[in-house]
């Protein structure tokens, strides 16, 4: 297959290569591209989209349509935008993506061979993982960490490969979405737990040295960094103490972000707290916004007519206009705050169990008139007609229903025909 070179189109935000008969993308295209928000390759002959559109966490509109793709491919449901709105998938001949059909998409996950995983430990130890296709990344956590299971809130998934950094919070959506070849995988701390089982030690004292890192200026963080190094895993008496004094940083709690607000007048820096409770905006030492961490996320809008460009934190129902410089320095927050896919309850079939409970006695002692079986059916010289007819047989479905008479579906225009000459 001959992979077509693309001139270099280097808009951030929006990746337009329709009707340019390319036939293949590079499998690393994509990481140049982690602020993509709107994707069109319309028009082309591509057979699928390379592992790496998967870095893309901000990206909500794909075209894809008048492609030899017969549906959107499996890893564009590994981004949460499009997985919670995948009415944002064009494919097909200008067909929409419906809920239903991404839920088959990813459901379909379980068809592929066993995943392996090369896992860096939380004590920095080596891990080859081999778990089932339809292990979801929630269920990945329990199963390398189940003691941890009741932190995953605090925890992300990072995929590194080679400069390119993925963080994806463990939820119920399928591990192997993300499979990329090559990739390290290890796991990262959002914000200080509100307990420190002793195997996450490790990971505890890297987040507590990576902050000092950043807020460099800040003594008692500083002071904690020493702490927390000089302290033994033997000594786990002490591990509550331990906690008490890291919860007295700011710096730890929470992740602290800036981005720059785009007014009538001068621009002005807003301060940006996250936590596992919330997402609070501070304008100024007496005005704060809280949100739902769920709600934040980030938006592009390109006015044509007079070619200006808005770059928006979205924060619940509001918008706030940002610089583009900003951007960059808020996508770890973008990665933990990615929004909720809602999983539809499964059906409920007590009252169809209970309806069987009582039935089946029946049924076996011949005493229920409507599944009532004949002594002709069972008899031995009319086995090998019975047996032909099953061989033929094509499929119908009895539907029982408590007061009622049982109800043949068919599913078979023979069956359907054969029903309908009887009832004449």
């Amino acid at each position: 297959m001959m992979d077509i070179k693309i001139d270099n189109y280097m808009h951030p935000h929006i990746f337009d290569q329709s009707s340019t008969q390319m036939d293949s993308l590079h499998m690393e295209h994509f990481f140049d591209y982690p602020y993509l928000v709107e994707l069109n390759l319309s028009n082309n002959q591509l057979w699928s989209l390379p592992l790496s559109i998967s870095n893309c966490i901000l990206l909500e509109h794909v075209d894809i349509s008048n492609n030899p793709m017969s549906r959107p491919p499996a890893v564009l449901f590994s981004l949460p935008k499009l997985r919670t709105n995948p009415q944002n998938i064009i494919f097909g001949r200008n067909q929409v993506c419906t809920d239903k059909l991404a839920r088959e998409i990813m459901n379909e996950s379980a068809n592929l061979n066993h995943c392996m995983f090369n896992f860096k430990e939380f004590d920095n130890s080596s891990r080859l993982v081999s778990f089932p296709p339809e292990t979801t990344t929630l269920g990945l956590f329990q199963m390398l960490h189940p003691e941890a299971l009741h932190l995953a809130d605090y925890f992300v998934l990072v995929r590194t490969y080679k400069t390119y950094t993925l963080r994806i919070i463990p939820e119920e959506v399928p591990a192997s979405l993300y499979f990329m070849p090559n990739a390290i995988w290890s796991f990262e701390i959002k914000y200080l737990p509100p307990s420190i089982p002793i195997s996450i030690l490790p990971l505890v004292r890297q987040y507590v040295v990576d902050q000092a890192n950043i807020f460099k200026n800040d003594e008692k963080l500083t002071q904690l960094v020493q702490e927390i190094k000089q302290f033994k895993e033997s000594d786990s008496s002490q591990l509550y103490n331990l906690l008490r004094n890291l919860e007295s940083s700011p710096y730890l709690c929470s992740r602290h972000f800036t981005a720059q607000l785009i007014t009538s007048g001068s621009p002005r820096q807003i301060q940006i707290t996250a936590n596992a409770e919330g997402v609070s905006m501070s304008f100024s030492p007496s005005m704060y916004f809280t949100f739902n961490p769920r709600t934040i996320s980030f938006d592009y809008i390109k006015d044509a007519s007079s070619n200006t460009e808005y770059h928006l934190l979205m924060c619940g129902n509001r918008a706030l206009t940002i610089s583009k410089e900003s951007v960059s320095g808020l996508m770890t927050l973008f990665s933990y705050t990615t929004p909720e896919m809602e999983i539809p309850p499964k059906k409920s079939r007590k009252r169809f169990l209970e309806f069987a409970a009582k039935q089946i006695p029946k049924f076996l002692s011949g005493k229920d008139p409507r599944l009532f079986i004949s002594d002709r059916l069972i008899n031995p010289d009319d086995m090998d007609d019975k047996l032909n007819e099953l061989r033929k047989f094509e499929g119908h479905v009895v539907r029982f229903v408590d007061d009622k008479s049982p109800k043949f579906v068919t599913r078979s225009k023979r069956a359907y025909s054969v029903m309908v000459k009887k009832k004449l």
